[in-house]
C-alpha cells in the first residue's frame, strides 16, 4: 500500500514565516502612513502650501502602497522559492528550539492553522525522539517499580530543558527509583486549556497502567500551573489517575502572576493611544494566550485567590530569588528575575503545602541547581509508601 512521503522539515516553518513577515511589513506599512499623515495633516494646514502638499500626498500614498505591496510579494516569493529549493538531508532535524520558541509565542495561532510546527502533548523518555506509547511506559515501569516523576517544562521550551549537568530526572531515578519521563506540549495555548489536556493525557495514558502506584509531577514556571490546575481539574472530573498522586512540585511557577507579563499589557495599552505607535501595540498584541495568561496565572481576580490544592496531595513550591538572601526587601520584588517570591510561594493556600525560598537562583537556573533539587530530595523521602 503506497504511503505518503514525510513532510521535510522546513514545511511549517514557512507558511509561519510567511505569516509573520506580511503581518510586520503590513504594521511598518501603517506606521510609516501615521508617522507620515501627521506631518501632511500640519503642511496643509498652511494657506499657501496646502493645495500642493495634497498633490503631494495623494502621490506619496500611491507610492507607498505599491512599495510595500511589492515587498510583501517580494518576499513571499522569495520564502516560496526557499521551500522549493531546499530539501534538507533525512538526518536534519527541525531547529527544535526555535520550534519551542514559536509554540511559546505563537502556539494558539499555529495550532489554528494545523501547522505542523504545533506540538501535540505528548511523554517523552530522557533524550528520546519518538514519544513513548502506553506500552512502553508500561513496560517500563516494571523495572521502577511502578513509581513515576514527570517533569513538565515552562514556556517556550521543551523536555530537553531538564537535561545536562546536575538533571534532574537520572537522579531521581538513581536515587529514589522513580521512572523519570517528560511532557511536552504546545506552551501558546491558555494554561487552562493545557491543564485540562495534562487531565485528560494523564487519564489516557495512566489511569488502569499495571503496577503504577506512585506519580509525582515536577512543573518548572509554567509547568507547575499545569500540574497544579491538572490535578485540581483530575478531582473536579473524579479522574481515576488522582488515585496515585503523591505530590506536585512547582518551581519557580507564578501562581498569582509574573509582573513582566503586566508590563507588556500595560506598555501594548499605552502604544494604542498614539496613532503613531498603535500598529506596534498591535503587534505585541499577537502574542500567544499562553504568555498572556501568565498575567494572572491561576489567580481569580475576582476573589483574590488560587485555585485550591486537592486533599490527600502534598503541594510543594519552591521559590527563589536572583539575591543572596531572600529576606532582604528587594529579593521579595525581583525574585527569580521573572516571578517575585509572593507569585511563587503563594502564602494564601491552605491544605498539604511546604515551601522553600532559595538565594542566589535566577529562573532557569532553577532547572538543574542543587539547593533546588536537596529540597526535592527532602521531601520525596517524607512520601510514605503504599
Amino acid at each position: 500500500m503506497p504511503t505518503t512521503p514525510p513532510k521535510p522539515p522546513s514545511a511549517g516553518y514557512l507558511p509561519a514565516a510567511k505569516a509573520a513577515f506580511e503581518q510586520t511589513a503590513g504594521q511598518v506599512e501603517a506606521m510609516h502612513r501615521a508617522i507620515a499623515d501627521k506631518s501632511f495633516d500640519t503642511l496643509q494646514r498652511v494657506p499657501v502650501i496646502s493645495v500642493p502638499v495634497k498633490l503631494v500626498r495623494s502621490v506619496h500614498d500611491a507610492v507607498l502602497g505599491g512599495a510595500y505591496g511589492a515587498v510583501r510579494l517580494g518576499g513571499r516569493g522569495l520564502l516560496g522559492l526557499a521551500g522549493a529549493i531546499w530539501r534538507p538531508k533525512p538526518s536534519q532535524q527541525p531547529a527544535s528550539r526555535l520550534q519551542s520558541a514559536l509554540n511559546g509565542a505563537f502556539g494558539d495561532a499555529l495550532q489554528a492553522d494545523a501547522n505542523p510546527l504545533a506540538f501535540e502533548m505528548a511523554l517523552y523518555a530522557h533524550g528520546a525522539s519518538e514519544p513513548l506509547s502506553r506500552d512502553a511506559l508500561a513496560e517500563a515501569l516494571q523495572a521502577h517499580n511502578g513509581k513515576l516523576c514527570v517533569l513538565i517544562h515552562g514556556l517556550a521550551l521543551d523536555e530537553r530543558c531538564w537535561q545536562g549537568e546536575g538533571a534532574f530526572g537520572p537522579r531521581l531515578q538513581a536515587e529514589f527509583g522513580y521512572l523519570p519521563v517528560y511532557l511536552r506540549y504546545n506552551s501558546g495555548l491558555p494554561i487552562q486549556t493545557n491543564a485540562a489536556a495534562l487531565a485528560g493525557y494523564l487519564e489516557d495514558s495512566l489511569a488502569g497502567l499495571p503496577g503504577l502506584h506512585e506519580l509525582v509531577l515536577v512543573g518548572h514556571s509554567m509547568g507547575g500551573l499545569l500540574a497544579r490546575s491538572a490535578s485540581y481539574q483530575a478531582s473536579q472530573q473524579q479522574l481515576h489517575w488522582l488515585s496515585v498522586l503523591r505530590m506536585v512540585v512547582c518551581v519557580g511557577s507564578p501562581h498569582r502572576g509574573a509582573p513582566l507579563e503586566r508590563i507588556g499589557r500595560l506598555l501594548t495599552v499605552a502604544m494604542q493611544v498614539s496613532k503613531v505607535s498603535s500598529p506596534l501595540a498591535e503587534l505585541a498584541a499577537q502574542r500567544s494566550q499562553g504568555v498572556q495568561d501568565l498575567h494572572h496565572g491561576l489567580l481569580d481576580p475576582i476573589s483574590g485567590q488560587t485555585e485550591p490544592l486537592v486533599a490527600g496531595v502534598a503541594y510543594r513550591l519552591v521559590a527563589s530569588t536572583m539575591l543572596r538572601h531572600p529576606q532582604q526587601p528587594a529579593a521579595q520584588m525581583l525574585g527569580d528575575g521573572l516571578v517575585p517570591l509572593r507569585s511563587a510561594t503563594d502564602p494564601d493556600l491552605m491544605g498539604d503545602v511546604a515551601r522553600v525560598e532559595l538565594g542566589g537562583i535566577g529562573h532557569m537556573g532553577q532547572l538543574r541547581h542543587a539547593a533546588v533539587y536537596a529540597a526535592l530530595q527532602q521531601w520525596l523521602r517524607s512520601i510514605t509508601p503504599h
